[in-house]
């Protein structure tokens, strides 16, 4: 199958191509993208063998779950009774970020 076939193979499927390039030591590698932001990408001896291994891999993975993050405020005290880096920092001590979202392939 041609790059062109295998590019329109991926968009039919609704996967966008993020990049195709070649890397340094002259293999290439190509990332594909979903509308969600789902990644993969697949590298190989030629730009077609690396598109059709990125589609072989966005095809097989899964995506987990996420949770959203936790922000709970606290009563700040009045301005200028403390610096405001310390204000930030209490700010910042009280976020809590979501867990990143993991990808796992099917076996």
């Amino acid at each position: 199958m041609s790059l062109s076939d295998l590019i329109l193979e991926a968009n039919s499927r609704g996967w966008l191509l993020n990049n195709l390039f070649q890397r340094h030591d002259t293999s290439w590698q190509c990332n594909l993208r979903t509308a969600t932001h789902h990644t993969a990408f697949g590298q190989g001896s030629t730009a077609d063998l690396a598109l059709s291994r990125a589609m072989d891999a966005i095809e097989s993975a899964t995506e987990s779950s996420i949770s959203d993050a936790t922000v709970s405020f606290q009563h700040l005290p009045a301005p200028n009774s403390q610096p405001a880096s310390d204000i930030l920092a209490g700010i910042l001590a009280n976020l809590r970020p979501a867990t990143p979202a993991v990808f796992r392939r099917k076996l």
